[in-house]
């Protein structure tokens, strides 16, 4: 009798695990597709930190998945993953219980970034194949794109406009509130698309979809989002045109006129200058260099800089608007380098997968775009998912490709 149960036993576990496996698979492509329209109006927060909370339970749901399907698992290079967890917990000791919980607009702590490292492994072990997940992101940004349009064009039809999905100055944030977050967001997506040129039998098809992200963008009134949209789909041209050296090049110039607009000479004083928020966070990581303040201290590090004159009517300012200052200034040269570290590894990972598959080219865009999006402004939970999937695919090893 107790052959026979475990025999059944056994026979159980080793067939939930294929199932558990495709389920995982399903779930990581109906999260990306829900997450975008996650909001509760009845909440002081009412978009980012909703938000925020589902995409916690989402990731808890996925490693359950993950667990039952442990048979099927094959090992990743989670190393520098590992490494850029355990500086921010370390960094972070002097004041854990803030840096656990995060900033009080975002939710953005310890824990939702464990999380998104969790959501990286997650990508990686599951086996997901990459143009799967980017069928699912595709719809995801597309049904995204056409509710901005939908939104843009309720004035004009005498229909009520719901005041919560627009800023005053007449940009569009949509289901993300903040209108930049919503650029982010389209803009990284924008990149998976242009980068679907190749894989795309209908030509009209793939350049209606860029163009409706594109409008998308524009409706945001976020010019900075707009500009690297344009510059990514620029860069998909001249790469099939084969003239590699004006890519980069374009790259460089939006670079290069992007910091010329953060410290361009300004005629009254600017509190929310790129520029001086940079300024600050500088002086600040000065003083905490190596390790720096933790995890979502950005606020309490500006906070203890001098300024050198008065200011009268200051800013709340809780994140760095670049991911590379933010982990600098929370983290750290240590941080830093960790953060820089894990990147590397996962973007030089995609180049060779892109070479043998060319399913990985568009996750390789997509991180490129991440990354200077990233610099640009505070970027949404969306966003971060789309760049954390970027890193997951990035820890396949090389001889699983």
């Amino acid at each position: 009798m107790n052959l026979g149960y475990d025999s059944g036993v056994k026979a159980v576990v080793r067939n939930i695990a294929p199932v558990a496996r495709k389920l995982s698979h399903w779930w990581l492509g109906l999260g990306l597709l829900v997450l975008p329209w996650v909001w509760d109006l009845n909440q002081v927060i009412a978009f980012e930190v909703p938000r925020v909370i589902v995409f916690r339970l989402w990731v808890v749901i996925l490693l359950g998945l993950l667990l039952l399907q442990w048979r099927l698992i094959k090992i990743v290079r989670i190393k520098y993953v590992l490494l850029w967890v355990g500086v921010i917990i370390l960094a972070s000791l002097s004041d854990f219980d803030k840096a656990f919980a995060g900033n009080y607009y975002r939710e953005d702590g310890l824990g939702t970034q464990i999380m998104l490292a969790a959501l990286a492994v997650s990508v990686g072990l599951s086996g997901v194949a990459p143009l799967w997940l980017l069928r699912f992101q595709l719809l995801a940004s597309l049904l995204v794109s056409l509710g901005v349009l939908l939104l843009w064009s309720f004035p004009i039809l005498g229909l009520i406009t719901p005041a919560s999905f627009w800023w005053s100055d007449g940009s569009i944030g949509l289901a993300f509130g903040n209108p930049h977050f919503l650029a982010g967001y389209l803009t990284v997506s924008l990149a998976l698309v242009v980068s679907m040129g190749a894989m795309i039998k209908k030509k009209w098809l793939w350049m209606t979809l860029a163009l409706l992200h594109l409008l998308a963008i524009g409706l945001t009134q976020s010019f900075l989002f707009l500009g690297l949209g344009l510059v990514i789909l620029l860069w998909r041209w001249v790469r099939v045109s084969k003239v590699r050296w004006f890519a980069w090049g374009l790259t460089g110039l939006f670079c290069v006129v992007f910091l010329v607009w953060v410290f361009r000479p300004t005629k009254t004083f600017d509190a929310e200058s790129r520029a001086r928020m940079w300024r600050r966070g500088a002086i600040a990581w000065t003083q905490k260099p190596f390790f720096g303040w933790g995890w979502a201290h950005y606020d309490k590090a500006v906070e203890s800089v001098i300024w050198p004159y008065p200011v009268r009517f200051d800013i709340y300012t809780d994140k760095a608007h670049s991911s590379l200052m933010e982990a600098m200034v929370a983290t750290g040269l240590v941080g830093l380098i960790a953060y820089t570290l894990l990147w590397w590894s996962s973007l030089r990972q995609l180049i060779f997968l892109a070479k043998k598959q060319v399913d990985y080219s568009p996750w390789l865009m997509g991180g490129v775009a991440f990354l200077l999006a990233s610099q640009l402004n505070v970027i949404s939970i969306m966003t971060e998912i789309l760049g954390w999937m970027v890193v997951g695919f990035g820890l396949i090893p090389y001889k699983k490709a």
